[in-house]
């Protein structure tokens, strides 16, 4: 018995199987930035992992996800640049791009889980602009959390295991890096 599938099914699997393919890359990406030390480097792999995640976002059509990745990226790439130059990341910024991310989801809204990316969203934006990497962490893990929920409900599967295996990453770099140095 031979079942033939319309066009439309064959593109969504497509769209599907090279989203996962993507949430492959994205999470080795992930899981190495978070074990440096210095911010600015971890600031170079959030550009990457964040374009790449959006990327993998809207193959499934959590276009609330993929917005807020993009900006996300863009604020990375500020967030880099001052990070380089040694200089405070000023404050306007950070409310500005914390605005552009409450109104990527406001465009995209759908339901509660785009509430919840919106609020990762937002602790993301929070975590990239500390000097400290380790601040870094701490709201990295809460923002990691709350994207396995958003990838549960966008059926983004790889991005479960990508926000997984970085969650305990994060939790991993906290033991080697943070509470090492507190000893």
């Amino acid at each position: 018995l031979i079942v033939r599938s319309n066009n439309s099914e064959r593109i969504y699997m497509s769209y599907f199987i090279a989203a996962q393919l993507v949430g492959v890359l994205t999470a080795v990406v992930s899981i190495i930035i978070v074990q440096f030390k210095k911010i600015r480097w971890i600031l170079v792999g959030e550009v990457f992992s964040n374009l790449l995640i959006s990327v993998s976002y809207a193959l499934v059509g959590g276009w609330s996800g993929a917005s807020l990745c993009f900006a996300a990226s863009i604020h990375t790439i500020t967030a880099y640049f001052f990070s380089k130059s040694d200089k405070r990341y000023p404050i306007i910024l950070t409310v500005l791009f914390e605005a552009v991310y409450i109104a990527c989801s406001v465009f995209s809204y759908k339901g509660i889980d785009d509430a919840l990316s919106c609020v990762a969203a937002l602790l993301f934006g929070l975590a990239i602009v500390q000097k400290n990497a380790s601040k870094y962490r701490i709201l990295m893990l809460i923002n990691s959390i709350l994207w396995i929920i958003y990838d549960i409900s966008t059926g983004a599967l790889t991005n479960i295991f990508t926000h997984g295996f970085l969650t305990v990453s994060i939790l991993f770099a906290m033991l080697r890096l943070d509470l090492k140095k507190k000893k």
